[in-house]
């Protein structure tokens, strides 16, 4: 051992120090050279890393071009906003305009080194991560930068709360800051941040919270909008769930340059007022009023009494709570007029004056009862020796508390408080962003520090203009937008997949997906411009004018108000005795089967899964097999056929005979002996199919045979079962409805609301539409109901089929004027029709139909002229009888008629509908005219070897009459038909069935297309095609897409359209319209018609000047429905009074500063090809030269080559000698 040591220590004698030291610093530079290499490294792969990272983050190129997504506008043609289109509502502003308050509060609260950093706070980075390391939830220290760069590229950067989504922000913000100024990145963040309720962007929130664009803020304001920006719906003012907060405070207290003349104190409140027991019960007394009110109550006997307890009725406030023992007050704050806090008394009250209710509680300076009938929590105060001017307190136990009314009705309100309710976390969070900003040395002045001192103590008063505010033409809007959808090009997930970044995680593809289907589901392609509808601020010039819009809807809003008033009056007269029980039964139908209909979207499959498990459960108790199961279950999800519930004679509805439902049992279930249709149209287990796959099961699109067994195949247990457990829950749901009809006469007596339940048979609808003749650009619209509570959004002008009832007469006469009957007689305005009975089939195939006119008097002969005048039922069914069967309509006007290759006319309706059988042919024309028309058809002998093109080829119209589905000699087209082809021709493309009951207006059709009809009458035979757009621009101006007038030739020549306008003239100098004239004072040339439904359902008026064509309807949204009104009493009202304000106002715009100047005195020239003949008044036939002498003569026009050859007739007209 000592050898050991002693060689170690001669071995230290040999080193020296030098070498030591030299030792030392090779080992330093090696350590050195690998930390180095260790930092290169790093750094390497630091850059590679976040190179990765910025392949697919936004270049410097697009930085430089971002454009924040704005608000798509509909512009008016007299230059007004009507509407704006939006995903996220916003309007971008420049920094300028945003106040200095709101500015410097952004900075303290969000980033207070925004104008030192480089858009990147490296220590919040690291702090950032610290927290995201160990657990936390916690991001923080986004610069404003980087929440900039989040808000603009969301997708691209991403929402996870991790450290890479830090990493892109940062470099964003980086490259965001090379780019743009401090002052472009916060102009950018504020129009771009999200405020909550779908505000989005400063301007946006602005309007929303406080009325004002955000010019106009003050302190507490901005304060309250900043405050918002770490959780937008959780600090909203406006967050329904938070209201909780009571505020009161005189007009002086805010302002002290107003000399409030009213405080509260208790000299003045020192006792209540009452009155005496002979008091009716609706004067009593208030117990609010002060001493020197009370003395001029004395007209009702009122008497002020003492009352020492000193409480007085401070405030209501509107909420719910189940006991008041529940309430509690907290954060209570009183203040006098010198701005010192009151102090209260904190004991307890036992007893109170008498008009407080007894069920009470006290808190500190109040006294709290509880009125459950008005949900209202009554505030009774007990003052001090001070003035009151200010007052808060939180409440808890009171739920449903609004922001925006329910508060005030007390001796504050009495004294002109201004009383609100609040979120107290949002005031909370308000003062806070005050105080960051008091504690950063910004408020120096004295006028600020006053400032800064009130706002701590006031709530930032909210705009109540937040009830919806559906605009001034909303259901015409709301078309437009539909319009522009034509233009809709879907861009699929695949389409578009190549132009966004990369994932791995299945998660976030499938959060691409989403977002690729919500971004890109309205692009547009308008002449190959690619938008998108809601983000890129297009410019949409519309044809409506508001100043013409706000006429119609003043008039519409009015007399629809009487209309409604008036079912009131239809329901309580004797002569409706039980009407409104039918009504009520009819809406209690409609609603259980609404309810089931959406109980079995909702509920059908997890019900079905249910009690088919509950099923397999039952049969496993009984030991089947799964096999037996299976084919147990599959039996009972079978449907079954369709059978007809007959009474017990057999009869149902539809077959001749039938009387009512009460004539036999109608029970609900399929009776021995009831039809049924044997085979359901579907596959069922055991039935033959084409096993195309050969997978030896049926699928989806094989053929397949439908067994008829000849006997009815009811639903299974499931099917059964399954419908019961649907009607259940909509029975419940129907029972829970209110429909008592003393609740629905009080409804209707009060003028209230009508309950969304009940609106479609007891709010009487209507539409409107107003039209430029010349152009078809659509000057007005109203589609419904305009007041808020009823704005549906459902366009009844544009979308309602309804019945026009005589409305549709005009196409009638037009039809037959200008032929001949079957005596050569030609159809002239004096061609007489006898006025008797007649039996006729309706639209639905029931025979026997008799048809009655409206005064129900029948009896002599009615002129043509005197029948659409006079709206008479009959005349018009004899004459769509009476118009002669034309060969098939030559539609090229080519001498032939060009016959359609043979078909099969499976629904027997005389005209080719596709998937029907048809035969291959090739036409062959001659030009000797019909009769020599040939058909030559695939497979016969051809002289000229002419075959098939392969596609079935379109005959023009004509009457199938043995309805083969061919022309055959002799056959012709039917009255009913000629009338729908003429119809069609005016533009009416909803379907006309074509029977006799077309004459009374049988087939539904849109009010725009039979007012757009009407326009072309009006326009001398030219349709306009309705018109809602005029011109497209994009954000920048230019120009996309402009439409101009397109006019459709109606086949009817000038001269018979002047013929039935006049005719139509005299429905409003003597006929059903003459109102317009007598009792509305509308003087100028107009043409028009009325029109009811049967059982009074719909009330029509259509009419025009050569400028102007209004259509409006009159209904209820059930069909079912009687308004009781004829359209003279329900829609021409509305007409009458329409025009008389267009006119009155004298202009309106066409858009592109084009304007119609008015003229009532402007009417129609008489076109060639009309003959002015006199005929007799008394016979109505051609006169002779001596009628004018006997019984007077009136002038009558005809159409050239149509003038009938029958003169007077009466012998004493023949000579000059009297009778």
């Amino acid at each position: 051992m000592k050898k050991k040591i002693n060689i170690f220590l001669k071995y230290l004698s040999k080193l020296s120090v030098d070498s030591f030291f030299d030792s030392f610093h090779r080992s330093f530079r090696f350590l050195l050279l690998q930390f180095f290499i260790l930092a290169v490294i790093l750094l390497s792969s630091s850059y590679v890393y976040i190179s990765y990272l910025s392949r697919n983050l936004p270049s410097m190129e697009a930085l430089q071009n971002y454009v924040p997504v704005q608000t798509t506008k509909l512009i008016s043609a007299d230059g007004k906003a009507i509407r704006d289109l939006y995903v996220e509502k916003r309007e971008v502003i420049d920094i300028a305009e945003v106040p200095e308050d709101l500015r410097k509060a952004l900075v303290f609260m969000e980033d207070r080194k925004f104008f030192d950093h480089p858009g990147i706070d490296i220590w919040g980075i690291l702090r950032a991560s610290s927290v995201i390391a160990t657990g936390g939830s916690t991001q923080g220290a986004s610069t404003l930068t980087q929440q900039l760069a989040r808000n603009m590229y969301n997708i691209t950067i991403g929402r996870e709360q991790t450290l890479i989504r830090k990493l892109k922000e940062a470099i964003t913000a980086y490259n965001i800051e090379k780019v743009y100024s401090k002052s472009d990145i916060m102009e950018l963040y504020l129009n771009s941040v999200f405020f909550g309720h779908r505000a989005n962007g400063i301007q946006a929130a602005s309007l929303f919270y406080f009325g004002k664009e955000v010019k106009n803020l003050n302190l507490n304001e901005s304060a309250a909008m900043v405050g918002l920006l770490p959780s937008p719906n959780t600090y909203s003012p406006k967050n329904k769930k938070r209201i909780d907060t009571v505020f009161g405070y005189s007009k002086d207290f805010i302002d002290s340059k107003i000399n409030q003349s009213f405080s509260i104190n208790s000299k003045d409140y020192l006792g209540y007022c009452f009155g005496e027991e002979s008091l009716e019960e609706d004067e009593v007394c208030s117990s609010n009023l002060n001493k020197d009110l009370c003395d001029n109550e004395n007209e009702r006997q009122c008497n002020w009494v003492e009352d020492y307890s000193e409480f007085f009725l401070l405030t209501k406030i509107k909420g719910f709570t189940d006991n008041v023992s529940n309430i509690q007050l907290s954060e209570i704050l009183l203040l006098d007029d010198k701005n010192n806090s009151i102090n209260y008394s904190t004991k307890r009250y036992s007893t109170v004056p008498h008009y407080i209710d007894r069920n009470f509680k006290s808190i500190g300076p109040f006294i709290v009862t509880y009125n459950k009938e008005d949900r209202e929590l009554l505030v009774y105060y007990s003052p001090s020796n001070h003035n009151l001017k200010y007052y808060r307190f939180r409440i808890s136990g009171l739920r449903d508390m609004k922001w925006d009314q329910g508060v005030g009705g007390g001796v504050a309100t009495e004294n002109e408080f201004i009383e609100s309710a609040h979120s107290w976390l949002a005031f909370s969070r308000k003062n806070l962003v005050l105080n960051v900003m008091n504690n950063q040395d910004y408020f120096e002045s004295e006028s600020k520090v006053n400032e800064y001192n009130q706002s701590l103590l006031l709530p930032a008063l909210l705009s109540k203009n937040s009830k919806k505010n559906y605009g001034l033409a909303s259901y015409f809007t709301e078309d437009v937008r539909k319009q522009l959808l034509k233009y809709k090009q879907e861009e699929s997930y695949r389409k578009i997949n190549h132009l966004l970044p990369y994932f791995n995680k299945d998660s976030v593809m499938f959060d691409l997906k989403s977002w690729v289907s919500k971004e890109y589901k309205m692009r547009l392609d308008i002449e190959g411009y690619k938008t998108d509808l809601y983000k890129d601020g297009l410019r949409v010039y519309c044809t409506l004018d508001t100043r013409i819009q706000r006429l119609a809807s003043e008039v519409f809003e009015d007399v629809m108000k009487k209309n409604q008033k008036d079912l009131y009056k239809v329901y309580t007269s004797s002569a409706n005795s039980g009407l409104l029980d039918s009504i009520i039964t009819i809406s209690k139908i409609r609603n259980r089967a609404e309810f089931r209909l959406k109980y079995q979207r909702k509920f059908s499959n997890s019900l079905e899964q249910e009690i088919i498990n509950q099923e397999r459960a039952k049969w496993r108790n009984f030991n089947k097999s799964k096999e037996e199961i299976n084919n147990i279950i599959e039996a009972g999800k079978h449907i079954g056929e369709k059978f007809y519930d007959c009474g017990l004679d057999q009869l149902c509805k539809g077959d001749k005979g039938y009387k009512s439902p009460d004539f036999g049992e109608e029970n609900g279930i399929w009776d021995i002996g009831e039809k049924f249709i044997d085979g359901n149209k579907q596959y069922n287990k055991g039935e033959r199919f084409t096993d195309a796959n050969n997978n030896g099961k049926y699928d989806a699109g094989e053929i397949f045979e439908d067994l008829k067994n000849g006997r009815y195949d009811a639903d299974g247990n499931i099917v059964v079962k399954l419908r019961d457990r649907l009607n259940s829950m909509a029975g419940k749901s129907l029972d829970s409805l209110e429909y008592s009809k003393d609740y629905i006469l009080g409804l209707l007596k009060n003028e209230e609301v009508i309950p969304d339940y009940l609106r479609k048979e007891f709010l009487i609808q209507g539409s409107l539409v107003v039209l430029d003749v010349e152009t078809g650009n659509i000057i007005a619209m109203i589609g419904g109901r305009q007041e808020p509570e009823y704005v549906d959004f459902f366009n009844r002008s544009s979308r309602a089929l309804r019945q026009p009832g005589s409305v549709f007469k005009p196409f009638v006469y037009m039809s037959a004027l200008g032929d001949y009957n079957d005596q050569n007689q030609p159809f002239s305005s004096i061609y007489k029709i006898q006025n008797q009975p007649i039996s006729i089939v309706d639209q639905y195939g029931k025979e026997d139909y008799r048809p009655e006119n409206f005064d129900g008097k029948t009896g002599g002969e009615k002129t043509l002229r005197e029948g659409l005048k006079g709206s008479v039922n009959l005349i018009a069914v004899r004459l769509i009888q009476s118009i002669l069967r034309e060969d098939c309509i030559d539609l090229n006007n080519n001498k032939c008629c060009e016959e359609a290759e043979p078909f099969y006319d499976a629904n027997r309706n005389g005209v080719w509908d596709e998937g029907e059988d048809w035969t291959d042919c090739a036409i062959i024309r001659d030009d000797e005219g019909y009769e020599d028309c040939n058909i030559i058809c695939e497979g016969e002998d051809a002289w000229d070897s002419t075959f098939g093109n392969g596609k079935w080829d379109d005959a023009e119209p004509f009457y199938d009459e043995n309805q083969n589905g061919r022309l055959d000699s002799g056959e012709k087209m039917s009255g009913p038909n000629k009338v729908k082809y003429l119809a069609e021709n005016f533009g009416i493309k909803s379907n006309i069935v074509p029977g006799e009951a077309l004459a009374l207006g049988s087939s539904a059709v849109y009010p725009l297309e039979i007012t757009s009809a009407y326009s072309a009458i009006a326009n001398n035979g030219t349709l306009m095609e309705t018109n809602y757009i005029y011109k497209i621009e994009n954000s920048l101006g230019k120009v996309l897409k402009s439409t101009y007038p397109k006019g459709i030739d109606t086949g009817v020549n000038q001269s018979r359209i002047h013929l039935i306008r006049d005719m139509m003239k005299d429905v409003i100098n003597d006929g059903t319209g003459s109102s317009l004239r007598w009792k509305y004072k509308f003087y100028g040339p107009v043409a028009g018609k009325t029109g009811t439904t049967n059982k009074l359902k719909d009330a029509w008026f259509v009419g025009f000047t050569p400028q102007v064509c209004i259509g409006v309807w009159v209904g209820m949204d059930n069909q079912s429905v009687s308004i009781k009104k004829y359209g003279s009493q329900a829609a021409l009202p509305i007409f009458a009074q329409t025009i008389n304000k267009i006119y009155g106002f004298g202009e309106y715009s066409l858009g592109d500063n084009k304007v119609r100047k008015l003229d009532s005195k402007l009417d129609w020239s008489q076109p060639d090809g009309v003959i002015n003949k006199k005929i007799c008044n008394k016979s109505l036939k051609i006169a002779s030269a001596y009628c004018k002498s006997k019984s007077g003569v009136s002038d009558e026009i005809f159409l050239d080559g149509y003038i009938p050859n029958n003169k007077c007739d009466i012998r004493s007209h023949a000579t000059r000698w009297k009778d």
